[in-house]
């Protein structure tokens, strides 16, 4: 007996112990809930789209008529008088006037210049040329004329005016500019090369 009083002192010891701690069986894990997305802030309410513009009458922007009388000038501002054999076709034999109240020059002059541009850290300089007039045109008609002006273009050379020329023909650029009754017009043109 004295050996059994040890063991079930071992015993009782060992389910009062069982009876405070229950045995930890594996059980699945509870599931987790997740947490409801915060409610949407409200859609704002829908954009209607403006009404357009109530149509207003069209006011015709006036413009200048096809059939101007044309004052042709040479980059001498001389004036063309002869009229030509057909519109398309060139003049025979030109007859020019001169009259510096339609037409004078200024400012006329030929630059030297240098372009410089890096080239992988290198300072290049690319030389080139400038011709540059200014044709002071002046319209003494009482009607809108078209003035236009031709500038022959040397060999090698390209426009570089604005505005730029209206036809570039037979190495002939021509520039049209409408001039109202009264109205100077300077016009600049420029060749580079």
């Amino acid at each position: 007996m004295r050996i059994l009083l040890p063991a079930l002192v071992f015993l009782a010891a060992t389910t009062t112990l069982s009876a405070q701690n229950p045995p930890r069986a594996t059980q699945p894990p509870a599931p987790i809930e997740e947490a409801a997305p915060p409610p949407a802030a409200p859609e704002p309410p829908a954009q209607v789209a403006p009404e357009p513009p109530a149509m207003q009458p069209q006011v015709p922007v006036p413009q200048p008529p096809d059939d101007l009388n044309e004052i042709n000038i040479d980059y001498r501002c001389r004036i063309l008088v002869q009229d030509r054999a057909n519109a398309n076709g060139h003049f025979s034999h030109p007859h020019f006037s001169e009259d510096r109240s339609v037409c004078h020059l200024k400012a006329v002059s030929h630059t030297h210049l240098y372009e410089e541009q890096l080239d992988n850290g290198v300072l290049k300089r690319t030389p080139y040329e400038v011709n540059e007039c200014t044709y002071i045109l002046h319209n003494i008609t009482p009607d809108p004329i078209a003035f236009v002006v031709h500038q022959p273009l040397n060999n090698g050379w390209r426009v570089d005016s604005t505005p730029a020329p209206t036809a570039i023909e037979d190495g002939v650029a021509s520039f049209r500019v409408i001039a109202k009754p009264g109205q100077t017009i300077h016009l600049h043109v420029g060749e580079r090369r």
